[in-house]
């Protein structure tokens, strides 16, 4: 009955032993990329009378009959994937074949039900063997790229959309793919709340009963980078989804960076700030792996609100 925000990597939602709790409720409830890293780019897009559909960047797909299925009409918007901006291969080598420089077609449009998009996901130039997806949020659906070369070891990196309207641009779409390419979120979320991780009964992280917000925070290709901006809209975000569901609320940010005067950081001002507004919220903070002497708290564990955790 409790919900845990993870504010970290992201979280894969596809690792065995993350997809019911306990009570055969969901474990994930939602999954949210605040990043940035996950952004893409959409412009307008036609189909000419072949059904090729030219993308950002010179790249093209086909598959516009798929497309024009399922649209409600309105305009069409394309944007490409690229590996690349998510980091060095193999984490961001989404595919397995041994590069991170492949990209990805994405047509989206409006359906019946909201913003649907189209992703090339076996790379192979066409979207007429692909589904239309929604927003996670909307169906819970979930995406893994085609693997190349079973051979080399690697297993599928489950995605998800965020997909909906742009704030910034009225009656126009928002695209993120979500991914955890690092796996340190998914490893936590893991601790927190697996039930019967990767197949094994019993095998359960500290609270298999709990559900999860996957929430990420972290430029997994700039070596886990997290911003202020980030970390606060991932805070707002999940104590609004706990409000609206009334659902108790704890929020677990594995991170941490050295001190030099404990508690004095502006970040620490805002993890108090946020818990003073929330004052039923629980908020779980690494305390960092540096010390003794100075850092041996990081911030911003070292708020005064927060619960820090060595």
């Amino acid at each position: 009955g409790v919900l845990v925000g993870v504010l970290d990597s992201g979280v894969d939602p596809g690792v065995l032993g993350l997809q019911a709790t306990t009570t055969g409720a969901p474990t994930i409830l939602d999954l949210r990329d605040f990043s940035g890293e996950g952004d893409v780019a959409l412009v307008p897009v036609t189909a000419d009378g072949e059904g090729r559909i030219a993308l950002p960047g010179g790249l093209t797909v086909g598959g516009g009959a798929a497309v024009r299925a399922a649209a409600t009409g309105g305009a069409w918007f394309g944007g490409v994937l690229e590996e690349l901006p998510f980091g060095n291969a193999p984490a961001a080598d989404f595919n397995g074949n041994g590069t991170n420089r492949d990209r990805y077609g994405i047509v989206v449009v409006r359906g019946a039900s909201g913003w649907l998009a189209f992703v090339d996901t076996n790379g192979d130039g066409t979207l007429a063997d692909e589904t239309a997806l929604a927003d996670f949020l909307v169906r819970r659906e979930t995406f893994t790229f085609a693997l190349r070369f079973a051979s080399r070891g690697k297993g599928p990196i489950t995605a998800a959309l965020n997909l909906g309207d742009d704030p910034a641009r009225a009656g126009r779409p928002k695209l993120a793919v979500y991914l955890d390419t690092s796996g340190h979120g998914t490893h936590v979320a893991g601790i927190i709340a697996g039930h019967d991780l990767y197949g094994v009964p019993g095998f359960d992280g500290v609270a298999p009963g709990a559900q999860i917000l996957g929430l990420r925070i972290a430029d997994n290709a700039r070596g886990g980078i997290s911003t202020t901006g980030s970390m606060i809209r991932a805070m707002e975000y999940a104590a609004g989804f706990a409000a609206e569901r009334r659902m108790p609320l704890v929020l677990n940010l594995s991170f941490g960076i050295g001190n030099e005067v404990e508690g004095t950081a502006a970040m620490d001002s805002l993890v108090d700030a946020f818990l003073q507004r929330h004052p039923d919220v629980v908020f779980a903070i690494s305390a960092g792996n540096d010390g003794p002497g100075i850092s041996t708290i990081g911030l911003p564990a070292s708020a005064d609100l927060a619960l820090a955790v060595g």
